[in-house]
Order: structure tokens, then sequence, then C-alpha cells
């Protein structure tokens, strides 16, 4: 890859960016209300939409793998070709006893990332929403 494709490439993903992050935020704007605090379907399927369209990847909802909490949610996540990355984990809620901020964390390269939220409901929130997920895809399609 040359520094100029590399440059286009880049283009093609803050220009992505972008539009997801008016998309997401225009999304919200619809549905938020003032008993609002957990992200709709629309945002997620928003975020993931945009990961495969940009990356080719696929994301399949699990209900049979076990979770800490049962507002955590999985998706198998599955390359061009339809073969398996990885799970993605999402603990988006906040709730009493749960850490604060945001991250997306690895634990290690060869375990499954999970992306941890506190979504109030907030426009930022939405931000803060796309901002992990990114970081959960980067994780899922870097690991070996």
């Amino acid at each position: 890859m040359t520094p100029l494709d590399a440059a286009a490439d880049l283009a093609q993903v803050l220009t992505e960016e972008s539009r997801l992050c008016a998309q997401l935020l225009a999304v919200t704007d619809e549905r938020m209300d003032a008993n609002s605090s957990k992200p709709g379907a629309r945002e997620l399927a928003a975020a993931f939409d945009t990961a495969t369209r940009l990356f080719g990847i696929t994301f399949e909802e699990r209900n049979d793998v076990p979770v800490w909490h049962p507002d955590v949610r999985v998706w198998e996540v599955k390359d061009p070709n339809g073969a398996h990355r990885g799970l993605f984990y999402g603990d988006y809620f906040a709730r009493t006893g749960k850490s604060g901020g945001a991250f997306a964390h690895p634990t290690v390269p060869s375990a499954h990332p999970f992306v941890l939220v506190n979504y109030q409901g907030k426009p930022r929130d939405v931000m803060t929403l796309a901002h992990e997920l990114g970081h959960g895809v980067h994780q899922v399609l870097a690991a070996p």
C-alpha cells in the first residue's frame, strides 16, 4: 500500500465517520425523550452498518452466550466470507454498581472485546457509543 492509498483509505474512514455521527445524532434526536436511557436498535444498527460498509464484516446477535448481566448483549462478528471472526460484547446501560465512564477492552489479544458505555440518552452518549464501538471493531479485526 502506498502512502497515497493509505491517505485515500483514511479519507474514506473519516467521511464514513462524519456520516455516521450525523446519522446517529439525527436518529437520537428523533427518539430521545425524558425517559430514554438505553441506546435503541437504530443507533446500534447504524454503527454496525457503517462497520459492514467499511470492512465487510457482519454482526449477528447471539442469545446463547453467557453474560455477566441481563443487559449485556453479544454479537458474532463474521468476515466478508461469513467466517467467524469473534464475539463482540456490549454493556451499554447505566445501572447501580456499574463503573462509570466508557471504554472498549480486549483483555488479551486472543479474548473477545467488550464495550462498556453508561448511556444516559444524551447526544454525547451517541458519539461515545460510536467511538467505543469503533475500538471494539478494531479489536476484533486486529485479533489473530
